[in-house]
């Protein structure tokens, strides 16, 4: 537990913090809450209408009496070290490029403290492992000249790029990394290749992985995880070591040619609210309605019924919202799915087929559209202008 008592100044000046990074209301309440568990949205709501009606004053920074700056400009040059450290923990890869640029003193803390990837990329093909390692590297010029202002920059990050063609040797570098304090990765990949022999080397590198993940004493945030997946108990085991409302973006490719995953303990685990895009063309036990929260979704279930459809389109006629699903359905009938959908307005382009639309509430409409050949079925629902 924390040796330190935040106060009431602390919450501002995190308030504060945020607002200069230019975060909008709801991302300064969600980070916001980590250290103040108890700040509702209509403190945030104050402080921003506060700091936006703010005239520029004068604020002495300097214990010298030196330069002053705008109100505006101070943030978090007096906020307790072990306050802001909590704060950054729970900032994702992006949120630091941005905090990156708000100050030295930020920059500093997040270099020192945490070790951010933009991405970590595992590629396994039959004849060797190929890594990527993408820090995140900022580069922080200061014009020291009284009077200039100082002028923080970034760089694309540092790319190493290395070939393992022994496994262990892979496993062992992976450990060092994961097994650091405060890891950040943008965009973790794990693949291989399906060609080859799931009782070969893809079997000797998901059994190093998932040892490291048994041996993991801290989480990792992971904001968009593609991994190829040969059993779902693996899949778990890499979702409890990732923080929980970190990850956005899940795509799971297939370990084997025809592979078929029951993913009932994804949908029920507490980072499946939080998924906003869920693509894979392994056939998963994913209910048709547990998809609604997400903005992308495409994924083959062969459960799914002309029933799960419909009321699935009810839902988002009355309750519409940004969303493209896309699912196969080749396994129904593909007449009685389309008979079923109707009445509805006919295409824009009366050239396309298996195709129509609904009007929604609030000025939204929800297009729908099957591929016969490919046996796809999408929904796609958007607000008119």
């Amino acid at each position: 537990m924390s040796s330190h008592s935040f106060t009431e100044e602390d919450k501002n000046k995190c308030f504060r913090f945020f607002y200069n990074a230019n975060f909008n209301r709801q991302e300064t309440l969600t980070l916001s809450q980590y250290s103040f568990p108890q700040v509702v949205f209509e403190e945030v709501d104050r402080a921003y209408n506060v700091f936006n009606s703010e005239k520029p004053k004068k604020l002495n920074l300097n214990r010298d009496g030196g330069a002053s700056q705008n109100l505006n400009q101070a943030s978090l040059e007096g906020m307790p070290q072990e306050l802001l450290v909590k704060v950054l923990e729970n900032s994702s890869s992006d949120d630091q490029k941005r905090l990156h640029k708000t100050s030295f003193g930020i920059s500093n803390c997040i270099e020192n403290n945490f070790k951010t990837y933009n991405s970590i990329q595992i590629y396994l093909d039959p004849e060797m492992i190929r890594t990527r390692f993408d820090k995140q590297e900022p580069t922080v010029t200061r014009n020291t000249q009284i009077g200039k202002k100082r002028k923080l920059s970034e760089d694309e990050g540092a790319g190493i790029d290395k070939s393992f063609h022994n496994v262990s040797e892979l496993i062992q570098h992976l450990g060092e990394v994961f097994n650091e304090r405060n890891v950040k990765v943008q965009e973790l990949l794990i693949k291989s290749a399906v060609e080859i022999n799931m009782g070969d080397r893809t079997s000797e590198l998901f059994s190093g992985l998932q040892k490291i993940f048994e041996t993991m004493k801290n989480e990792i945030s992971v904001r968009v995880l593609k991994v190829t997946v040969p059993t779902v108990g693996f899949l778990m085991l890499l979702l409890e070591k990732i923080k929980v409302g970190h990850l956005n973006d899940l795509t799971i490719y297939e370990a084997t040619e025809n592979a078929s995953l029951d993913c009932t303990p994804v949908v029920k685990s507490p980072h499946w609210p939080h998924i906003d895009s869920f693509v894979t063309h392994v056939n998963v036990t994913v209910p048709l309605d547990q998809v609604y929260h997400m903005t992308n979704a495409f994924f083959k279930n062969t459960s799914i019924t002309v029933e799960d459809i419909l009321k699935l389109r009810d839902r988002l006629v009355q309750n519409p919202r940004r969303i493209s699903i896309i699912c196969s359905c080749k396994h129904l009938n593909t007449m009685n799915l389309l008979e079923s959908l109707k009445p509805c307005l006919p295409p824009k382009d009366l050239s396309q087929k298996n195709c129509g639309a609904y009007q929604c509430a609030n000025k939204w409409k929800l297009d729908f559209s099957l591929c016969e050949y490919s046996g796809f079925f999408e929904f796609d629902c958007v607000q008119l202008c």
